[in-house]
């Protein structure tokens, strides 16, 4: 089975994504269209905004419609459309083609609240056909959670911290070591994964335990002080402090870093400068960094290793 993915994204975020398309599909991607064998939900990511289960493939558009038709599907109100905003398709082609896909079809047809959606997309020569998937930003579920803070990781980043660590690989354990009200835990949580979050202030554990209940997931953030945890996971996920609250120094941060390395061999971090230095000092290896800029912030979004772990 193939899937198209159909990706949008700002082009100031063209690194965050093509840092996160590595880790999902195995490759540097630096256009919005992905047709691909690795099925990855379409929930996943903040920058997927199109997908299609293909069923039928062509290189010409009569061609395709023949290989629908073979297909003898059978559908409970369905519509086709095409897939894709920035396409170089003529629109009168992209309607008659929808209409005779949708032909081949036995079924009801809706224009407003169809069952079923369809998609066409056309792709480096290629004409695809399939079951289509409209994302409409789900990964916004856990945007207005009952506890929450001004400076808690923004949802999309939490997401694509789960899509760093995870890799689209559910067997993999996750844990956020300084998970705060749970951002990252109840993106995790949502997907999937095997993931757990530690935080030392009793009250902002216990809001992120019921930030888990709110949403029907279990309560899995632990109150004690991650240096001393004997945790462990695949890949720790760590927003470090960096003192908007209250001082947080360099030895600190520098306690934190290596207690992830104790609990993890590989690390996503989020900080507000690289930090290369003190993650080498720890026991760190970079395996790739990207900006993300919001306004006047940065946040460096660093993927490491363990000093003497293989890939």
């Amino acid at each position: 089975m193939k899937y198209a993915y159909i990706f949008n994204y700002r082009e100031m975020d063209q690194m965050l994504f093509a840092l996160e398309c590595k880790h999902l599909f195995g490759v540097e991607l630096d256009e919005k269209v992905l047709i691909s064998d690795v099925d990855v939900s379409g929930e996943h990511s903040p920058f997927m905004h199109e997908k299609m289960t293909i069923l039928a493939k062509s290189d010409h558009p009569d061609g395709l419609v023949d290989e629908v038709e073979k297909l003898y599907l059978e559908s409970d109100v369905y519509k086709v459309i095409f897939l894709g905003k920035r396409t170089n398709v003529d629109y009168d082609l992209q309607l008659s083609l929808c209409k005779r896909c949708g032909n081949a079809i036995e079924g009801d047809f809706s224009l407003y609240e169809p069952k079923i959606l369809y998609g066409i997309i056309h792709h480096k020569g290629m004409w695809y056909f399939g079951l289509a998937e409209k994302m409409e930003k789900r990964w916004l579920k856990h945007q207005n959670k009952p506890h929450s803070y001004t400076y808690s990781l923004p949802v999309r980043l939490a997401r694509v911290a789960i899509s760093l660590a995870g890799r689209n690989d559910r067997s993999r354990t996750l844990i956020d070591p300084c998970c705060g009200v749970g951002t990252v835990v109840l993106e995790g949580l949502h997907l999937g994964y095997d993931i757990k979050g530690i935080e030392m202030n009793p009250p902002i554990a216990s809001d992120a335990n019921k930030n888990c209940a709110y949403y029907g997931y279990p309560e899995v953030i632990t109150c004690m002080d991650m240096t001393v945890s004997d945790e462990h996971a695949d890949c720790a996920i760590l927003d470090i402090p960096y003192g908007v609250m209250e001082n947080v120094d360099d030895q600190t941060q520098k306690k934190l870093l290596a207690g992830c390395r104790k609990m993890a061999n590989e690390l996503v971090l989020f900080s507000v400068e690289p930090m290369e230095k003190m993650l080498e000092e720890t026991g760190w290896n970079i395996e790739a960094q990207v900006p993300f800029v919001k306004q006047q912030f940065v946040r460096y979004i660093t993927v490491c290793r363990g000093q003497n772990q293989q890939k």
